[in-house]
């Protein structure tokens, strides 16, 4: 029986010039997580990132507690391309709520663009949905053979192809999964003979103490 635990990256730069780094909190998140995982007994036989460098920026953090002796990088676990998809929506659709005002509607405004994209009702001309999910379980597929205990670090869409791949979810569950993950949570899935199953869903156990308040975030 083979764990793997999908970890969400720690919270990015949501708003600044570049995304694609962590915030401070998001350092915090992932050493937590770390620290917290060291203590569970938690031994990595492979950590792999997904090469962005809100990916790598959690595995350094993660690894500062957590020992972790084979490590690598694969593309196949990269973030969808979620600009192209909001520029796709935006030349077919003009109902999307003003969320760059109110990040508040933000959630609302991806459950809208990520459904529309999962149905094929809009195209980016480039990579679609089913081709996203084809090419995470094509990563999944890899693992087999890589020892027990598979650490990813990855991001939402990632996970939620991963899981709506496993439980064969639609498109709407997909997109509650997506905009619901937390930074730096943790989803299981275990590889028995039969296949991957799903064990536990958007884990934050690292970050509900007493003195983390205000550390649960999604964006």
């Amino acid at each position: 029986m083979q764990e793997i635990l999908l970890v969400r990256h720690g919270q990015a730069s949501y708003g600044a010039h570049d995304y694609d780094n962590l915030s401070e909190l998001g350092h915090q998140q992932s050493f937590w997580l770390g620290a917290h995982l060291q203590q569970l007994g938690f031994v990595p036989s492979l950590a792999v990132d997904g090469t962005l460098k809100r990916h790598v920026q959690t595995l350094d953090q993660v690894a500062k507690s957590l020992h972790i002796s084979n490590q690598a990088s694969d593309k196949a676990f990269s973030e969808i391309n979620i600009k192209a998809i909001f520029t796709a929506y935006r030349n077919k659709y003009d109902n999307l709520p003003a969320f760059e005002q109110d990040t508040k509607l933000l959630n609302a405004a991806l459950r809208m663009v990520l459904t529309a994209w999962f149905e094929a009702r809009i195209s980016t001309g480039g990579e679609t949905w089913q081709g996203y999910i084809m090419r995470i379980n094509q990563g999944l597929e890899r693992f087999k053979n890589q020892g027990d205990n598979i650490l990813l670090i990855t991001s939402g869409g990632a996970i939620a192809a991963a899981v709506g791949a496993t439980l064969n979810l639609d498109a709407a569950t997909q997109v509650a999964i997506f905009t619901k993950l937390h930074n730096s949570s943790v989803t299981k899935l275990i590889r028995t003979k039969s296949g991957l199953e799903l064990h536990s869903l958007n884990n934050v156990a690292h970050l509900e103490t007493a003195d983390r308040k205000g550390a649960l975030t999604y964006v």
